[in-house]
């Protein structure tokens, strides 16, 4: 669904999360490069950081952090 997201909006902002660590979603290619992640579990003032971050960064840049 994400890539497909990606196709028709390519600046959306994507947040993935988890209960993988960050290393293990990057080596099964769980996510898609130039999208945020957020390992599980976490506090919601961790979440509201992440979206936070994402919404902050210009819109071209939007979806582009690695995770």
């Amino acid at each position: 669904m994400a890539e497909r997201l990606r196709l028709t909006r390519p600046n959306s902002a994507l947040l993935f999360v988890s209960g993988f660590t960050d290393d293990e979603v990057l080596r099964q290619g769980i996510v898609i490069t130039g999208s945020a992640f957020l390992q599980k579990p976490f506090s919601p003032d961790s979440l509201i950081a992440k979206i936070g971050e994402m919404l902050q960064a210009p819109a071209g840049e939007r979806g582009q952090r690695a995770p």
